[in-house]
């Protein structure tokens, strides 16, 4: 499973966090709801416990998941940029190693 986060990364839930939206994974695309009455507060601290298909397990929550647009958007976008460039490279090479 690709994902933007490791088991045992820490990140802030979003501030700006809202119930009843569909909050995506940025490479899969899978989405999920926040649910604020059963879910982190915003603005709260966490550790990934867990990458599934659908997202993140957290040790501070570990019944529901949650998806990378949950997370403060600063690290994220700076790992998904960081993502895109590495795939981008294994293309390049891929694409190079054919043409020989």
């Amino acid at each position: 499973m690709k994902a933007l986060l490791e088991v045992g990364d820490r990140v802030r839930i979003r501030q700006d966090i809202s119930p009843n939206i569909q909050y995506k994974m940025k490479i899969t695309n899978v989405e999920n709801c926040y649910l604020p009455e059963k879910m982190c507060d915003p603005g709260e601290l966490v550790t990934i416990m867990k990458v599934t298909n659908y997202g993140y397990k957290l040790i501070e929550e570990d019944f529901y998941t949650y998806t990378d647009e949950m997370f403060d958007q600063d690290i994220i976008e700076y790992l998904y940029e960081e993502y895109l460039e590495n795939e981008k490279e294994l293309y390049e090479e891929f694409v190079e190693y054919n043409n020989k």
